[in-house]
């Protein structure tokens, strides 16, 4: 069990390396990518608390394998849930870490702080705690979610909306500065009009030929309702 522990272990290690260093416009290919990554997180947990000493029901909520299962395994592995758009595992996740791992780690603390945001769908306060500094592999791992989360919310704007102010488009999108958002909707062909702080979002050339789901609609809703409700970012 131990020798499969460490296959496991150096598994994920590739498997992270694949998904951080390999870019291609084949979104498919790169959720086949994530979805290896967090199945082989699932069975590195199962696993290392399987090879743990057996602890005592008195002992209630604790990590069974603190030596492995540490605060760093569980950052990464809640970021990795949410670059796959499980929101409702990376909450049971949440749910399940012992909470002497969860009070030693600053950076778990605060990966779990993105994921209540964008359960919330509090999109902008997601980007505000994914532009903070992070530690290690971290760092590599939130810049991937934030590019996801970006591009997500840029495929439902083009097919939901016709005119777009910059103000809500910057918060959906993440960007401080006007530049920013000019050039990245440049980028996606979309009309820019600068005098009138307006976006025409046009369909992206990757999106799939049917059309927008409810459940994206309403998350689209729910999500340009926040952003209206608490529009405090004004750009420059």
């Amino acid at each position: 069990m131990e020798n499969t522990l460490e296959k496991l272990q150096h598994e994920r290690a590739q498997l992270q390396n694949n998904v951080l260093e390999i870019e291609d416009n084949d979104r498919k290919a790169t959720a086949q990518r994530v979805q290896a990554l967090k199945e082989c997180y699932e069975e590195l947990e199962l696993v290392a608390a399987a090879v743990a000493p057996p602890t005592q029901p008195e002992d209630g909520m604790r990590n069974p394998n603190p030596a492995v299962l540490t605060g760093e395994f569980y950052a990464s592995y809640l970021v990795v849930l949410l670059l796959s758009k499980n929101l409702n595992d990376a909450r049971f996740l949440w749910k399940r870490i012992a909470p002497e791992t969860k009070q030693a780690s600053a950076p778990l603390k605060a990966v779990w702080e993105i994921g209540k945001a964008l359960w919330t769908r509090n999109i902008a306060r997601a980007y505000e705690m994914m532009d903070q500094p992070w530690p290690g592999e971290l760092q590599q791992l939130i810049g991937h979610l934030r590019v996801s989360t970006r591009a997500s919310m840029a495929e439902l704007l083009s097919v939901a909306y016709s005119k777009l102010s910059f103000n809500d488009a910057a918060q959906a999108l993440g960007f401080a500065q006007q530049q920013d958002l000019v050039a990245y909707c440049e980028d996606l062909k979309w009309q820019v009009h600068t005098s009138e702080q307006l976006l025409q979002p046009e369909p992206l050339a990757h999106n799939p030929s049917h059309s927008i789901t409810l459940q994206q609609l309403d998350d689209l809703a729910q999500h340009v309702l926040h952003l209206e409700q608490n529009t405090v970012m004004k750009l420059p």
